[in-house]
């Protein structure tokens, strides 16, 4: 059977990526029907835990969907799409502000859960299909998003380059929102601090 390593919980961010910085990361998303569908990517709609499941969904992502808990549908088409990066950036709303804006990414409300990504410097050719959301976006805070790394060697690095995990071709990894402790900031001067 498989054997699982569970990663801490990332507070800010998480990069996936070969471990040498000038190398070619080779990874597959595991993709549904509905996300082969291309919408602009809204970075201030949250979908915070306190959402009912009567709101609307407006994300666009690799793996997400908007189908709710609607069991009774019949299992939808699955595939695997194939990206060549730099590496894949993962952060949560408190990341959001760091390297992901950076990166041209969007900042986020303090209370959504989604989990935003982004292909760094992603390598399409014109005679292949773009990636849903053109490899930037979001996942629902609801949904389980899985990976399979196409690389010789990579590494997955947690809030910092101290804490990190190997991996190597034919890994599988899966990525989530997580329920974690309340967080409680102290400081002389909180005014100047941007947490939106």
């Amino acid at each position: 059977g498989k054997t699982w390593k569970t990663m801490p919980l990332a507070l800010n961010d998480v990069l996936i990526c070969h471990n040498s910085p000038a190398a070619l990361s080779r990874y597959s998303v595991l993709l549904e029907e509905d996300d082969l569908v291309s919408t602009p990517p809204s970075p201030l709609s949250s979908s915070s835990s306190s959402s009912s499941p009567s709101s609307s969904c407006d994300d666009t992502n690799h793996g997400g969907n908007c189908d709710g808990d609607d069991t009774k549908k019949k299992k939808k088409f699955e595939a695997y799409y194939h990206i060549r990066s730099s590496g894949l950036r993962l952060c949560t709303a408190l990341g959001a502000t760091a390297a992901m804006k950076s990166a041209g990414g969007f900042a986020m409300s303090r209370d959504d859960r989604r989990i935003q990504f982004h292909d760094r410097e992603p390598i399409y050719y014109d005679h292949e299909p773009k990636p849903p959301g053109r490899g930037r976006g979001f996942y629902p805070a609801n949904k389980t998003t899985k990976f399979r790394w196409n690389t010789r060697v990579g590494k997955i690095y947690v809030d910092g380059a101290h804490v990190c995990h190997s991996v190597r071709i034919g890994d599988e990894i899966e990525v989530e929102s997580a329920e974690g402790d309340e967080l409680e900031i102290y400081t002389k001067n909180f005014r100047n601090i941007a947490l939106t």
